[in-house]
């Protein structure tokens, strides 16, 4: 398998003795193994510099052992926001493109990612993906909107930004203001995407009421709030004037009235 480039490992039990057989050198690579008795990925990754993309969710001591001189032509980074944590952050500043895999729920993984890119020295241009979540938690849009602030306090250098809603709607109001506090936040922000589900995949009461913004919200860290620049009560201000409306509102990205 000399000529392989692209690899895809979807594996629920140690691999060890396959991979340590290969003699390729890949440019893509998807591996995907929770075990906890998973193959040391990293000793792979070691012998693989022309990686340019890499897709990886495993046991984070799975990645205790990667040099930072490993993956030099690694460009597009897969990866859950827990395991930016590991060695591999010693690599972000080689990527153009950062997906952060699984949904971002909370404050506390905002504030982790944005830790992360804030070690980023020398930064490249940079498209960073994100995933929410607004169909359970009330306080879902204000968790994000506080939460991308921060992101773009942090990493002035995200060029591009998409944010995919998993799963949930986001009313035209709070739409708007997630937009009138989050876009001042990236100075260099030039692409904005934003993606939802279908409505006839959303199931919930079209009823606006059912969600009112909370009057308070208690950052998980002191870092957070001192590191916007603008009062986290000033968004909670134009979020709870846009809640007294009494006409319904609509799916701000499918409606089409």
């Amino acid at each position: 398998m000399t000529g392989l480039d692209r690899l895809s490992i979807h594996s629920s039990v140690p691999i060890c003795s396959a991979l340590s057989q290969m003699h390729c050198q890949l440019t893509e690579l998807l591996y995907h193994c929770l075990s906890s008795y998973s193959y040391p990925i990293s000793g792979f990754l070691s012998t693989q510099p022309t990686i340019e993309k890499l897709i990886i969710v495993c046991p984070a001591d799975g990645l205790s052992n990667l040099a930072p001189e490993a993956l030099p032509a690694l460009r597009d980074l897969n990866v859950p926001v827990q395991l930016l944590s590991t060695p591999l952050i010693s690599h972000l500043s080689r990527l153009s493109r950062l997906f952060v895999l699984n949904t971002v729920t909370n404050l506390a993984q905002f504030v982790q990612l944005a830790g992360s890119l804030q070690t980023i020295t020398v930064p490249r241009l940079l498209e960073l993906l994100v995933g929410i979540d607004t169909s359970m938690d009330p306080r879902a849009i204000e968790i994000a909107s506080i939460g991308l602030g921060y992101l773009g306090s942090a990493a002035p250098f995200v060029t591009s930004l998409k944010l995919n809603i998993d799963q949930g709607y986001i009313w035209q109001d709070e739409l708007h203001d997630m937009f009138l506090f989050v876009l001042p936040r990236f100075p260099n922000l030039r692409t904005l995407t934003m993606m939802s589900p279908p409505p006839y995949e959303i199931t919930y009461t079209r009823n606006f009421q059912m969600r009112k913004l909370s009057q308070s919200i208690s950052p998980p860290h002191n870092a957070l709030s001192s590191a916007l620049t603008t009062d986290i009560s000033l968004l909670l201000l134009a979020l709870q004037s846009g809640s007294t409306q009494d006409q319904p509102n609509s799916d701000a990205l499918h409606d089409k009235s």
